[in-house]
């Protein structure tokens, strides 16, 4: 009863949040709201979003997750200007702007519409179901478990190797150097490691497709989260966050397992070691630290920089060429772009590429400093702006169907070990969509369901001496 009630009142708030913010875009009705009022409104809206999602979908699901990083990526920067010195309309970075008023208060609402009605469709097509614990999720097939055991420590080695490389190089030459670097020129053999790195992964997801003992795959995300933290040293800190975060989703997921108070406790102190590491390494990334600002506020404002795209594309919208096709439709055509023009665009960030790919940050970039991004820098993108380009109903159509994607997702795993397998790469790409992409990346995920189709395959005509357990992986 007290679900149902919960269940009515949110679809109630987002009907009405999503209603109002709709026609405040179409009607431009913000623009008589002060900025800080309006900031104000949007921020504690979201976070109410975020609230009301944890009350009926649980606190470990991939819905509750995306909220928390879709608040923090969208309304990191804004929620503190609220309380710090801090002016988002004036930006020092790579030109010096200041943002269109008119243009800022769009964004603010911009930042705020779609998490409203994305939350009414998880809602609409959940079909009353919760999906924080997959209780028929496949059994453990001991077969395919040591295949991947064995893939993942055989690829790690090189994917170490090529890491330490590439952070050496990162970290002498300034991480946006790597983006306009092929990998050749930073070490030998090339191909050997990145086949290395793709055996490593290629392990981890059979691993984790497997829902093996909650004991036993423990040390391989301990393992795997410890060597991705050098991939953060190349610019890529998202991972410090995305990890943990697909840790508490899974292990939410398949095993049921809930943090307690102290493991809360001690896992937001971790948390702020490494945001406190995080910050530090942009600082000297930068060579300027900022001695007077918390690592915490410095970590938030750099990293929730979605807000500064949105202003940067709002700005200039108007002056950039438009694409053939929508840039939300981007990564479907790329695997074909790469197979045509695979040499080009593995030279890194240059004309050639920003000509080819119709990707929102490469020409936002490019349009923004064309010689911040032939050197390897990036604004990033948002799937927001992808869905905006349509307008109010491309948001509101996207929106929609992004929820039911998910929805559709979720119901999938319990009965789909290629989804499982496939995890790690979507449930990321999901949180990390108010930073990338609306359309996850095609090239990759069409690559590992291919070689797991494959090592199935070969694992059901190879004869191994191994017994295959016939009880159910989560405890």
């Amino acid at each position: 009863m007290a679900m149902g009630a919960a269940r009515a009142f949110s679809v109630l708030y987002f009907s009405l949040a999503a209603l109002v913010s709709g026609l405040a875009l179409t009607t431009g009705a913000y623009m008589e709201l002060e900025i800080w009022l309006l900031s104000a409104i949007s921020s504690v809206a979201a976070v109410a979003v975020l609230l009301l999602g944890v009350g009926i979908f649980g606190a470990y699901d991939i819905r509750t997750l995306f909220n928390l990083t879709y608040v923090f990526f969208m309304f990191g920067s804004v929620i503190l200007s609220l309380f710090l010195p801090v002016e988002l309309r004036y930006v020092e970075s790579i030109t010096t702007t200041a943002f269109d008023p008119a243009n800022f208060a769009e964004a603010v609402v911009l930042s705020a519409f779609p998490i409203f009605v994305i939350n009414l469709g998880f809602v609409f097509f959940s079909n009353r179901r919760r999906y924080g614990h997959c209780k028929r999720n496949p059994r453990l097939d001991e077969k395919l478990f040591k295949i991947g055991s064995a893939f993942f420590w055989i690829g790690l080695p090189a994917f170490v190797w090529k890491g330490v490389a590439v952070a050496r190089f990162a970290l002498g030459s300034g991480y946006v150097a790597f983006y306009s670097t092929s990998l050749a020129d930073i070490v030998a053999y090339p191909e050997l490691f990145q086949l290395g790195s793709n055996v490593f992964y290629l392990g981890f997801f059979l691993i984790l497709c497997t829902v093996p003992a909650r004991e036993r795959i423990l040390k391989y995300f301990v393992v795997f989260f410890l060597v991705s933290v050098i991939d953060s040293l190349k610019g890529n800190r998202g991972m410090i966050f995305l990890i943990p975060l697909f840790s508490i989703w899974y292990f939410g997921c398949f095993y049921g397992m809930r943090l307690g108070f102290r493991q809360m406790v001690k896992g937001a102190a971790l948390f702020m070691l490494l945001i406190f590491g995080a910050n530090t390494l942009l600082a000297q990334r930068s060579g300027a630290a900022d001695e007077s600002t918390a690592a915490l506020a410095a970590f938030v404002l750099s990293a929730s920089t979605t807000n500064r795209v949105v202003n940067y594309y709002l700005d200039n919208r108007d002056k950039l060429p438009q694409p053939k096709i929508g840039y939300i439709f981007e990564p479907l055509v790329f695997p074909f772009n790469y197979l045509m023009h695979r040499e080009t665009l593995a030279q890194g960030q240059t004309e050639e590429v920003v000509r080819i790919r119709e990707n929102l940050n490469h020409r936002l970039t490019y349009y923004i400093s064309p010689d911040y991004y032939l050197i390897g820098g990036g604004l990033g993108s948002s799937f927001i702006l992808e869905m905006y380009e349509f307008g109010v109903p491309g948001v509101l159509f996207f929106s929609l169907l992004f929820a039911m994607l998910v929805n559709k997702y979720m119901g999938t795993l319990p009965h789909s070990r290629l989804a499982i397998f496939l995890s790690f790469l979507i449930v990321t790409h999901i949180l990390m969509m108010p930073r990338a992409e609306y359309v996850p990346g095609i090239w990759s995920i069409g690559k590992y369901a291919c070689l797991y189709l494959v090592v199935v395959f070969l694992a059901r005509r190879i004869k191994l001496n191994l017994q295959v357990a016939g009880t159910r992986a989560y405890s």
